[in-house]
């Protein structure tokens, strides 16, 4: 369910790539790694909604963005994924790239991240001699700590600080995918060096039990139907004290529909998973009638 097919190309010669956002099926934080970074177990699962990046060789590079707000400098992940990219391939052919930004910034849908692994993707296609897999891997994962899950086409899990994924089952895969899912934000960011600076003040109560976050995966593994009951965030918590408006609309959800609600990674980006009893135009309404009429609301599903 990629919205590619039905957009002109912004320039002659483009070529179109999805960037997918994700959700956080399940985020379990067990700890501080001596680097800094915390390690994680998470299922991750992309969706059909996503931003839309355009490119094409050119004579010069030029970078260009529908979203006025988005800096297209150096620090913008595309930027980084690009120079990174070419500093380990030699490959340095000017590049004209338009992004067409439609997840929102800041929301723990993985934006930023899956547009540098479109990037990736992109540029490699168009390497005459382009670079394998577990190296395009290893500058995802130095380019930031989700690029490298957006270089798979499914579920997977994130292990380490998010660098090492693995695939899922096959029969977990087929669970997931082609499942509705409804994601949602307020129009405002939370800070994942913040969420994570909270979690950690609360330690070592935050944070979960490794072997039990090992459990966990193990038995969703293993019996797939569970990974729709086994949703959890251990970052919502610190998150919802402070933004009150994210518990506040996930309360009014289930009052009103009956439907759960959850956050994806480190907020403010919330997700529900709706079934045909639901009435999704009632679901945006509730929303838009919490948070204001300028929230994101989006139906899609996971591929």
């Amino acid at each position: 369910m990629s919205q590619v097919a039905d957009q002109p190309p912004p320039f002659t010669g483009a070529t179109a790539i999805h960037a997918p956002a994700k959700v956080n099926l399940f985020l379990a934080v067990t700890g501080v790694r001596p680097d800094g970074f915390h390690n994680l177990v998470s299922l991750v699962a992309p969706l059909g909604f996503g931003d839309t990046l355009w490119i094409a060789l050119a004579d010069a590079d030029q970078f260009s963005c529908n979203h006025p707000a988005l800096d297209t400098g150096p620090s913008n992940l595309v930027s980084k994924a690009l120079r990174l990219y070419r500093d380990r391939s030699g490959h340095r052919q000017c590049l004209r790239i338009h992004l067409d930004k439609r997840i929102p910034m800041g929301s723990g849908f993985g934006g930023g991240s899956s547009d540098a692994a479109a990037m990736l993707k992109a540029v490699n296609k168009l390497n005459p001699h382009p670079l394998d897999a577990n190296t395009l891997s290893e500058i995802a994962a130095e380019t930031g700590s989700d690029c490298p899950l957006f270089l798979q086409s499914g579920p997977v899990w994130m292990e380490g600080r998010g660098e090492r994924i693995l695939e899922v089952r096959e029969s977990l895969r087929t669970s997931i995918s082609g499942q509705p899912v409804l994601i949602f934000h307020p129009g405002f960011e939370v800070s994942t060096v913040w969420a994570y600076q909270m979690l950690r003040a609360s330690a070592p109560g935050s944070y979960s039990n490794p072997e039990q976050a090992t459990q966990c995966k193990s038995s969703i593994e293993s019996t797939p139907s569970l990974w729709r009951k086994s949703v959890t965030n251990d970052l919502y918590q610190p998150v919802a004290r402070k933004f009150l408006a994210i518990p506040a609309l996930l309360q009014a959800l289930q009052n009103s529909h009956g439907l759960t609600g959850f956050m994806s990674g480190s907020g403010s980006g919330c997700f529900a998973l709706p079934d045909s009893t639901h009435d999704t135009d009632a679901i945006r309404q509730t929303v838009l009638d919490a948070w204001g009429p300028g929230a994101f609301f989006a139906s899609t599903i996971f591929l």
